[in-house]
């Protein structure tokens, strides 16, 4: 005969089963860009960032390289299965040049709606992101800027956010990580940004350069109801 459960066994298997993947992410409509623009000598340049996404997903990519290779950026925005964020952003410009540039890379919304895996609409979930933010820049005597930020919004209600001034030489890194509950057939919105820029006048006698990547994933839990609780006792 099996032994009975006790209260500490049936509450492990119960909190097991309610941190369980109970929903997904599903892109519904979508915002986003970036590019590369500034001057060099007094010359100005721009490059725009191209939309490759794949249905249901949002992919963005962007790189450019100066025919004499004096300057350049990549840049690249995905969101993979409406629940993998990955967002990086890398620029460049050589010593004894004369140049302003920025990069841009911008997702100003995705709507997404969270979606039952077995789950009934209207079930609670709750929703979590965790990942990692990393800046690594080499200003060389210019002058160098990054910033990061991301927010999921449902209406004028901000769930979870994350600012990031990363605008520091050297390596650097920031974990990001929040959550929030909602409901299965509810839809958010999410916004994610990162921008770079360097300033030069010449004077700097080795290359330049600034980076920096966010990458983190969404999990969506479910909230277990009243009646589960009562069956521990």
């Amino acid at each position: 005969m099996l032994p009975r459960l006790t209260a500490l066994a049936a509450a492990l298997l119960l909190a097991g089963s309610c941190a369980a993947q109970a929903a997904h992410f599903e892109v519904t409509a979508y915002q986003a860009g970036g590019g590369y623009s500034g001057e060099l000598a007094g010359e100005p340049f721009s490059h725009d960032a191209s939309d490759i996404s794949p249905e249901g997903e949002v992919s963005f990519l962007g790189a450019y390289q100066a025919p004499d290779a004096s300057h350049g950026y990549a840049a690249d925005t995905f969101l993979q299965s409406g629940n993998n964020l990955l967002m990086s952003t890398t620029q460049y410009v050589d010593a004894g040049l004369a140049y302003s540039g920025d990069v841009l890379l911008s997702v100003p919304q995705i709507t997404l709606k969270i979606v039952g895996d077995g789950e009934a609409l209207g079930s609670a979930v709750r929703v979590s992101f965790s990942g990692l933010a990393n800046a690594v820049n080499h200003f060389a005597g210019t002058t160098g800027m990054l910033t990061m930020d991301m927010a999921v919004t449902s209406g004028n209600t901000t769930l979870g956010s994350f600012l990031w001034d990363a605008s520091t030489d050297g390596t650097a890194m920031q974990n990001v990580s929040f959550s929030f509950l909602s409901n299965i057939g509810d839809s958010v919105t999410l916004s994610s940004n990162i921008t770079s820029g360097l300033m030069a006048d010449g004077s700097q006698t080795e290359l330049a350069s600034v980076a920096g990547n966010l990458d983190g994933n969404f999990t969506i839990a479910a909230v277990p109801e009243p009646e589960q609780y009562a069956m521990l006792l």
